[in-house]
């Protein structure tokens, strides 16, 4: 009788524990909350409670269940094992407060840089072949302009937040430091910052000063010399193009990464 009555407390001690977790925690929609173009993109990945924690019968599995059923035994029982009682909700109270509580439900990894990166590459090219529009639309991703691209699948990938057009862009990058005017150097995933068209040729450009030209042009490196980004109605919209000995490669300026 002793184990029996233990076992119904138990029950009940271990539902009252999952009842209590905090709110943000047990009852509302666990979400991925990623903001983009100046607005939130939230993306619902609600996992229902009975799926998390299994469909939850105390009667189940207990021939036992029903036996006591008169409530003067049942007082007089608890009364008997009141020490025990006590512990167990003493138990229970400790642990709804403990920080692993919460942290055994909320707990999620942490994303190394190349994690990232991936994420970053991968939103990028979900795009491909989305419209280009000077000056499109920071709220949505019907169409984009290559500062607006960038921004958008990065903010999409890994909630930061970018500056708005190409210039801005380069002085954030240059503002955290990590940057390099050879792009041989650059790392998948860096921002690659170009100057305007001066012609076909290397020698149209051998003679200016890079560094005092003003940023046009911006992309996102995959490697192996090749850029994802956007620049025109003609070329299609967003697309992967390897720019190595073309004007991309001598419009080139300066890159980072911004992770």
């Amino acid at each position: 009788m002793k184990k029996l009555i233990l076992g119904l407390l138990m029950v009940t001690m271990v539902g009252s524990a999952f009842t209590a977790i905090p709110a943000a925690h047990a009852n509302a929609p666990s979400k991925s909350i990623v903001e983009s173009k100046q607005s939130t993109v939230t993306y619902d990945t609600t996992i229902d409670r009975d799926d998390e924690l299994g469909d939850f019968d105390p009667n189940e599995g207990s021939a036992a269940s029903n036996q006591v059923t008169d409530p003067r035994e049942i007082e007089q029982l608890e009364a008997a094992h009141a020490d025990d009682i006590a512990k167990l909700r003493g138990a229970a109270a400790a642990y709804i407060a403990s920080p692993s509580a919460s942290a055994s439900v909320a707990a999620a990894p942490k994303l190394t840089r190349t994690q990232k990166i991936e994420k970053v590459v991968k939103s990028g090219m979900n795009y491909l072949g989305t419209p280009y529009e000077f000056g499109s639309n920071r709220e949505n991703s019907k169409t984009f302009d290559c500062s607006d691209f960038v921004r958008w699948i990065y903010r999409q990938a890994t909630g930061i937040t970018m500056p708005t057009d190409s210039r801005k862009q380069a002085a954030y990058v240059k503002k955290i430091g990590k940057t390099t005017t050879n792009w041989k150097n650059l790392k998948r995933g860096d921002l690659m910052f170009f100057m305007s068209y001066k012609g076909a040729k290397p020698a149209d450009y051998k003679k200016l000063n890079k560094q005092k030209q003003r940023v046009t042009h911006v992309g996102l490196y995959l490697g192996n010399g090749k850029v994802l980004h956007t620049y025109s109605k003609k070329s299609g919209g967003v697309l992967v193009q390897s720019f190595v000995g073309t004007p991309f490669e001598y419009r080139f300026i300066f890159g980072g990464s911004i992770l």
